[in-house]
């Protein structure tokens, strides 16, 4: 079940925001821009998307790692822990 900012419409208000902040930076010069040209931008941002998309993934990549070894220095400590509360056997 998605949250609620997951929504579809929490996606077309987002959407409808960056449409807004295009008109105030740049006018309505994308309805007279070639097609060509529109396409050429959206292959850039998909570029851009993937891009992002790979950097998001190797910090995903680096937590990972970390968090392995956090779980493996809580596991060693909890085990040192357990030794010495258990006492010599």
């Amino acid at each position: 079940m998605l949250d609620k900012h997951e929504s579809v419409e929490d996606y077309l208000y987002a959407v409808n925001g960056r449409l807004a902040k295009g008109e105030r930076e740049y006018g309505d010069t994308g309805f007279h821009k070639p097609a060509s040209a529109l396409s050429f931008e959206i292959c850039e941002e998909a570029e851009d998307i993937a891009g992002w998309g790979y950097l998001l993934w190797r910090r995903a990549i680096a937590l990972r790692k970390k968090s392995i070894a956090l779980e493996a220095e809580i596991k060693a400590l909890e085990a040192k822990r357990s030794a010495r509360r258990d006492g010599p056997t």
